[in-house]
């Protein structure tokens, strides 16, 4: 369990979605075509990594 909490404080950035979000619109401030992919990731990323089912998931997992 301890090793399942590990992953998902070194997945979630920040700890919660929010934070998370907040992270990405702080390392790109402006979104263009250059970086929309970055962008675009790194919101994928946070709706993954710091989705509660996920969370509930790695805690129970065993």
């Amino acid at each position: 369990m301890e090793k399942n909490l590990l992953t998902f404080l070194i997945s979630c950035n920040g700890g919660s979605l929010q934070a998370c979000q907040s992270q990405c619109a702080a390392a790109y401030p402006v979104v263009t075509g250059e970086n929309f992919p970055a962008v675009s990731a790194c919101q994928t990323n946070c709706s993954t990594n710091c989705n509660l089912s996920t969370v509930y998931l790695l805690i129970t997992a065993k």
